[in-house]
């Protein structure tokens, strides 16, 4: 009996040796039909880049056999994505959020079973607000955006944020007066701009662009011989009617001006003869009323003449 146990117990063990050095040449077998990739990237142009600039991530995968889908992540979130193949890809981004921005470039592989996901090291992109510009009078202090600027003052304008060493142009409303400069690698750039004397009190706005970047600052021009106050004051409100009480009666139309009797129609030159001619008639009316009145009667075969008292007397 402990003989047969004994037998049976060691076939056991067999087994289990052998499942487990089956497995294992599976398992290795397996692991060497994976071939592992790396990925890198370079950015164009490189860090720090404007906001509305254009940016292109040239994106190695290695080996170049490996075919698959590269991701770009910004901050976690992916911006844009583009097939590989013969290792190497460009991808091409329109513009990035302002600030700081970690980026990192992952490969996807078509073939899960023969090639290993990888994802590049990540950098950091420093994207610039566009078009930023400060105004600083010459000598003077910084101007707050729609702070006040005399006539006659020169200014420092200052702008950064454009595409690297591009020519930025800077013009003052449509008052014929432009600078032009060049930006650095950073950007960044400064002009003059000449305020002239002859320029009327009013709020201005100065435009700065290069590319498809630009940008605008306002401020208040005054010139003190056309303008007794240094901060500009509202424009006058014009009123859409006349502000004078309207009156709406029968035969007076509500115009918003003083009103008027309604006209009649009847000349003047009619209407005196008329009047003079009536006061007359009445005047002889009055007359008549206090005339004596004659009357003849015959009496025995003679005529006699009586007068009898006026009318309103022998009431």
């Amino acid at each position: 009996m402990r003989s047969r146990h004994a037998r049976r117990t060691a076939a056991a063990a067999l087994v289990l040796l052998v499942a487990s050095l089956l497995g294992a040449g599976a398992l290795s077998g397996s692991a060497a039909a994976l071939t592992a990739t790396t990925t890198a990237f370079t950015t164009t142009p490189q860090s720090p880049v404007a906001e509305l600039a254009s940016l292109t991530f040239h994106v190695v995968v290695t080996p170049a056999t490996a075919t698959g889908t590269v991701a770009i992540v910004s901050n976690g979130t992916q911006i844009a994505s583009a097939m590989v193949t013969s290792g190497t890809v460009d991808i091409s981004v329109p513009s990035m959020t302002p600030g700081s921005q970690a980026v990192q470039a992952s490969f996807y592989p078509v073939d899960a079973a023969a090639y290993g996901s990888s994802a590049s090291p990540t950098q950091v992109v420093q994207v610039v607000a566009q078009g930023h510009i400060t105004l600083t009078v010459l000598k003077g202090s910084a101007v707050s955006p729609g702070g006040p600027v005399p006539v006659g003052s020169t200014v420092d304008v200052g702008v950064s944020g454009y595409p690297a060493s591009s020519e930025v142009t800077a013009v003052l409303d449509s008052t014929g007066v432009t600078a032009t400069f060049r930006v650095d690698a950073a950007g960044s750039g400064h002009a003059l701009v000449h305020l002239a004397r002859m320029l009327p009190s009013r709020v201005y706005r100065l435009t700065a662009t290069s590319g498809r970047v630009t940008s605008s600052f306002a401020f208040y021009v005054y010139n003190p011989n056309l303008s007794s106050s240094p901060t500009p004051t509202p424009a006058p409100v014009v009123p859409t009617a006349s502000t004078t009480p309207t009156v709406a009666a029968a035969g007076i139309p509500a115009t918003g001006r003083t009103p008027q009797l309604a006209h009649t129609g009847a000349e003047v030159a009619v209407v005196v003869p008329v009047a003079v001619a009536l006061m007359i008639g009445g005047y002889l009316m009055l007359l008549w009323s206090h005339a004596p009145s004659v009357s003849y009667a015959s009496v025995a075969g003679r005529h006699e003449v009586r007068r009898s008292r006026p009318r309103h007397a022998r009431r």
